[in-house]
């Protein structure tokens, strides 16, 4: 399998445009969050496709709820992939709180979740999500773009938080 092409987001002009995908580094309560998709029989980190017209943050949140249950959490975009010429949004999410049925997730493509202390090894997609984290892990510009995401209305909540405001 062919290893994705980084860039920051300071790299892209217009980062968003483009975005068919979006993948969401996940962490509740300082573990990861890995999720195991029955199509492809692998743990993985929650993501998927966006949807016509929907932004990759939009994308994003509906995702993490739908693969995890997760209904507030905060989402920190940090990078882009290009893997076979299809760009992806790379997200740092940290989920506050899942729905009450907790972990009974709302899509029949995920099979199970897990927190983890450290990724797994054979992953889905080779060594694309190590290579996310690892991209995280080193992220010089964390805090600088937050959205907080709040699912437990009716409608999708987010407020976009930056470096030095307070939340």
């Amino acid at each position: 399998m062919k290893e994705p092409k980084w860039f920051y987001l300071n790299e892209m002009e217009q980062p968003e445009r483009g975005i068919a995908f979006v993948i969401m580094v996940t962490q509740f309560q300082e573990k990861y969050v890995i999720v195991y998709n029955n199509k492809r029989k692998g743990w993985e980190f929650p993501g998927g496709t966006c949807e016509p017209g929907e932004t990759p943050l939009n994308a994003a949140g509906r995702e993490l709820y739908e693969e995890t249950g997760a209904i507030r959490f905060n989402l920190e975009p940090f990078g882009i992939y290009k893997m076979n010429e299809n760009l992806g949004m790379v997200y740092y999410a940290s989920v506050d709180e899942f729905n009450s049925m907790s972990f009974e997730l709302p899509n029949h493509e995920i099979g199970g979740l897990k927190l983890v202390d450290a990724l797994p090894s054979g992953m889905s997609f080779g060594e694309m999500f190590y290579t996310f984290l690892d991209q995280w892990t080193a992220y010089p510009s964390k805090g600088t773009i937050q959205y907080d995401m709040d699912l437990t209305g009716a409608l999708l909540k987010s407020k976009r938080c930056c470096k030095g405001e307070t939340r």
